[in-house]
């Protein structure tokens, strides 16, 4: 990508592994290291009183692939387990689920596209299908 670095950004990136065959308290511990030193982001989340988060899980069970129980294409399980829980134990925030469901919306599939809907009712988290009952509204303060 060639060219000369120009501006310095604040931000830096963190990556993570956890092996494919890791538990979900593997997984949980490996993200729970992974976040633990973003401090701004941490106090942000903590004063909110609503976070919704988007895990990409707009699939027909029909189109859904596996390796090992484990989903490909989309968020599995255990990360949205471990997701979940940092948020639960860390905020006192409502925290729901958005995304909209392409495959109902243009394909006419009329089941149920969320594939994580049993890891979402665990937590006590909504669901909010975005491609239904939309209502735009003015934003206190602006934005969109």
């Amino acid at each position: 990508m060639g060219g000369k670095l120009t501006h310095m950004s604040e931000f830096s990136v963190r990556a993570v592994h956890s092996d494919w065959r890791a538990s979900d308290e593997e997984v949980y511990e490996t993200l729970k290291r992974a976040t633990a030193p973003l401090d701004r982001a941490w106090a942000r989340l903590k004063k909110a009183r609503r976070i919704g988060i988007k895990f990409n899980q707009d699939k027909r069970p029909q189109d859904l692939i596996l390796y090992e129980g484990h989903r490909q294409q989309l968020v599995d399980d255990s990360v949205v387990r471990a997701t979940l829980r940092l948020l639960r134990e860390n905020t006192q925030a409502e925290v729901f689920s958005v995304d909209c469901a392409f495959y109902r919306h243009y394909t006419g599939f009329t089941g149920d596209v969320t594939q994580i809907r049993p890891v979402l009712q665990e937590f006590g988290v909504e669901h909010i299908e975005g491609s239904e009952d939309v209502v735009w509204a003015d934003v206190p303060g602006g934005g969109f």
